[in-house]
């Protein structure tokens, strides 16, 4: 029974020690105090279990201490194990720390390690390691450049991934980089995949210890579509028809053959040359303080115009379309130049023109204005002239009128009565009479022509006096109605209808009075049967309309455009108003300016059916609470 505990304490202490030598293959772990009291620790144990086994295997009763077996026992158990046990302790107890650390090292190497295997595997590029020619460990991304599975890439010879006219090359950066042991390489290679298709990509190589033996590292990125959208790119920029460029540290790195031909001179001269100096004197401080600004990240206009000077001296309009760009691995700006100086040559041409019409309208203008004074002038002076000669007329014309109706009437009271008997003188008296009634109708006409003369001459000189009131229009229109009554012909009716009684304006009674009786006037005179209505309504929102409408002759359109003209009469050439009786062709310009002098308007139209006329006008209504 002893033997197997010894046995037991034996093979712990001995998985212990085994133990701690695998957790003391780290450097760090070996350096930890600590490891003496273990190694006593072991060494008593160790002693303590010979004393045990040597009272009871007579084999090793050699290895007794004492010959008193109860000491031997004790000794062995109170120095043997106890004090081994403890020293062990103490040295687990100082090597605590250090084995902690250990743990959490370990746990940390293998999360660090599933990290890069993450990364490893989920890179777009291609990761292999080659050792000895071959390949010793490919990632995802190579399995999926070469379309192959990764058994067909494991233990393949990496030189047969290679195209043979890059092969040479490859051979001599690997010996490069062998010779130094610390070297890497970076370059652009084309690669034959497993289906036969060639790839681009560019390869950065570097040495590395695999498994305590030289190896590579590679890191394959394929560019065969970047290469393609180069080539695409650059075939585009030099088919250009506007001048490209690439500018870095006020120098050209990059152009298409148009800015060489704009320029007159070679890549390598365009390269040599500050671009500035290619600028006119007069812009180059402002495309230096841009350049300046759009490189400090500053908002830059993106296009403006500037003049650029070629190799003989020919000043050239271009527009600059300027942005920042990378061009390997450092800031630079992009430039495309367009010529614009056949654009320019027009628009001075234009800018000249339009000074010129501009002069030419100005002068124009001056004389216009200096002929416009003089029309008022001369217009001032007509109205002038008019009005002082009616004056001048109305006194005759008036004594006149007065002495014809004197004449007629002591005619017909005196004269009659003496030569009724006398036939032939009665004749001649009555005949007397008859023109005496003419001179007094033209005396009329000739009057009202004087009063309507005077009338647009006060509204155009702006003397005209206006006593403006709240007026019901109805009432107006039925005065005036009863007035135009008394001229209707045989078989004319007149009407009115008014959809309330209540619509006011604020105006002056007997311009308003003027206007509707020129339209009842004109429409009783071209109107021998059939009816005239005057219609009141509220046409909009507080605008009012008077409309007079007739079944008379009517009027064609072009004396419907005229009719409205001061002295329109009837010797136009057009049938309808033409034949009817002349008048004094004041009436309805006079309406016209009454109308608008309110805000209103004034217009002709067909009568219902195109049979007759219908003339009307409109003034601001007036709302009352």
């Amino acid at each position: 029974m002893v033997v197997i505990l010894v046995l037991i304490r034996v093979l712990l202490l001995v998985s212990a020690f085994c133990l701690l030598v695998y957790v003391g293959r780290k450097e760090h772990v070996r350096r930890a105090s600590g490891w003496i009291w273990v190694i006593l620790g072991f060494g008593a144990v160790a002693l303590g279990s010979l004393l045990q086994l040597g009272m009871n295997v007579p084999a090793l009763q050699e290895y007794i201490l004492f010959s008193d077996l109860e000491t031997n026992n004790l000794f062995a158990e109170i120095f043997g194990y106890s004090l081994g046990i403890c020293f062990v302790l103490m040295g687990v107890w100082k090597l605590a720390p250090t084995l902690y650390k250990f743990y959490v090292s370990e746990q940390k190497l293998k999360a660090s390690e599933q990290r890069l295997q993450a990364i490893v595997n989920s890179s777009i590029q291609g990761i292999v390691i080659v050792q000895g020619g071959n390949i010793v460990f490919t990632n995802p991304s190579m399995e999926k450049m070469f379309n192959c599975t990764k058994e067909d890439l494991i233990g393949a010879r990496a030189i047969d991934f290679i195209v043979k006219a890059d092969q040479d090359r490859v051979y001599a950066r690997r010996d490069a980089i062998l010779a130094q042991k610390k070297d890497k390489s970076i370059g652009k290679y084309k690669l034959l995949t497993k289906d036969g298709d060639i790839r681009s990509a560019l390869i950065s190589a570097q040495y590395i210890k695999w498994d305590g033996e030289d190896a590579f590292l590679s890191i394959i990125s394929d560019v065969t579509e970047l290469e393609q959208i180069e080539e695409s790119l650059s075939a585009i920029v030099n088919t250009a028809t506007e001048a490209i460029g690439i500018f870095q540290d006020e120098h050209l790195v990059y152009c298409n053959p148009i800015m060489i031909s704009m320029f007159g001179y070679s890549f390598e001269e365009l390269q040599s040359i500050p671009f500035y100096d290619f600028v006119h004197p007069e812009d180059r401080e402002m495309l230096y303080r841009r350049y300046g600004d759009r490189q400090a990240g500053k908002d830059v206009p993106n296009q403006y115009d500037c003049r650029l000077l070629t190799r003989d001296g020919t000043l050239v309009w271009v527009m600059i379309s300027a942005g920042i760009m990378n061009w390997k691995g450092r800031v630079a700006t992009i430039t495309i130049l367009t010529n614009v100086t056949e654009r320019k040559k027009h628009e001075e041409e234009i800018r000249l023109a339009k000074k010129n019409l501009e002069a030419r309208v100005e002068e124009r203008t001056r004389n216009l204005s200096e002929i416009n004074e003089q029309l008022m002038e001369i217009n001032n002076q007509k109205s002038a002239f008019v009005s002082a000669a009616s004056h001048e007329v109305r006194t005759p014309l008036a004594s006149i009128l007065g002495f014809a109706i004197l004449v007629n009437k002591t005619l017909k009271k005196t004269v009659v009565p003496a030569v009724e008997e006398d036939a032939e003188v009665l004749a001649k008296v009555e005949r007397a009479i008859g023109n005496l009634d003419i001179v007094k109708e033209e005396g009329e006409r000739l009057t009202r022509l004087l009063d309507g003369i005077l009338d647009i001459s006060e509204i155009e000189a702006g003397r005209m006096e206006w006593r403006d009131e709240s007026l019901l229009i109805l009432p107006l229109v039925e005065v005036a109605m009863a007035e135009a009554k008394l001229q209707l012909s045989p078989g004319v009716s007149m009407q009115v209808k008014a959809d309330s009684i209540a619509y006011r304006v604020f105006a002056d009674l007997d311009r308003i009075t003027q206007v509707v009786t020129n339209l009842l006037d004109n429409a009783v005179k071209f109107t021998n049967e059939g009816e005239i209505i005057v219609s009141i309504c509220e046409k909009e929102t507080d605008v009012l309309e008077i409309r007079v409408s007739d079944t008379g002759i009517g009027m064609t359109s072009e004396e419907r455009q005229l009719v409205f003209q001061k002295y329109y009469q009837a010797d136009s050439c057009f049938k309808g108003i033409s034949m009817a009786s002349k008048g004094a062709g004041l009436g309805l310009a006079i309406s016209k300016e009454i109308v608008e002098y309110y805000g209103g308007e004034i217009g002709v139209e067909p009568g219902p059916g195109g049979v007759g006329s219908s003339f009307y006008f409109t003034l601001p209504l007036l709302r009352t609470e």
